[in-house]
């Protein structure tokens, strides 16, 4: 018997492109988005940018993302690459490709202020030693 592997499994690092909304499904929520990533190739002696935008969804995301992601946040997201197609009024069909999300990851901006305890925060100097 002969087996055969693969792998389906797309990393982006970019911002959140679009407004973040929520969708209730039953007992549960799909949020969904856009991210832009960015890359460069150089042309003679121009360098070229071009953005991509890709769809982004997540099944049941926590209350932290929920409050975390916003228009312009910088992401880190872990997913596979889904194709789907939708019959059109005409007949046609129009494909669709979007990431589902398994894991989303917020980063820091060069504008945003970390939601982390600052270093002043987690340390106490004290004399006595707890033990």
């Amino acid at each position: 018997m002969k087996t055969s592997f693969s792998i389906n499994t797309i990393t982006l690092l970019g911002n959140i492109s679009s407004e973040v909304t929520l969708k209730d499904v039953g007992e549960h929520k799909i949020m969904n988005f856009s991210v832009a990533t960015e890359y460069s190739y150089k042309s003679g002696e121009e360098y070229i940018k071009n953005t991509t935008f890709h769809r982004v969804s997540c099944f049941g995301p926590s209350q932290f993302l929920i409050d975390k992601l916003h228009k312009g946040s910088k992401v880190m997201i872990v997913g596979r690459q889904d194709n789907s197609s939708v019959k059109q009024e005409d007949g046609t069909y129009k494909n669709y490709n979007q990431v589902s999300a398994s894991e989303i990851v917020p980063l820091l901006g060069n504008s945003e202020k970390s939601a982390l305890p600052s270093k002043e925060e987690l340390v106490h100097e004290t004399d006595e030693i707890p033990f």
